[in-house]
């Protein structure tokens, strides 16, 4: 189980790409609104896309004091599983008489 942590609903997100110097050209992902200007959330970027050696594309995050890096074909398989199988609470047919 999860801690408890404060939850940010986006409304939208900003595309922007960058370049540092041994690490070629970035999207980063910024946090915004549905006027797509940017928010402040409190983390900057919010997560970005990196390229590491021989073009292997990588989903980068931030926990706590740790980078976390994802290939990017193994996110692009977890969203589609995602749209496949994550589902509301309210869509079972739960009675709220029958919680446990």
């Amino acid at each position: 189980m999860m801690d408890k942590k404060e939850i940010v609903n986006l409304e939208g997100i900003i595309q922007q790409t960058t370049s540092e110097i041994n690490f070629g050209t970035q999207l980063e992902i910024l946090a915004a609104n549905k006027k797509g200007e940017e928010v402040d959330v409190g983390l900057y970027p919010l997560c970005r896309f990196i390229s590491t050696d021989k073009d292997l594309i990588q989903f980068e995050i931030y926990v706590d004091k740790k980078i976390i890096r994802i290939p990017i074909e193994e996110l692009e398989n977890a969203i589609q599983s995602a749209k496949k199988w994550v589902r509301s609470e309210n869509l079972f047919p739960y009675s709220d008489d029958n919680q446990f």
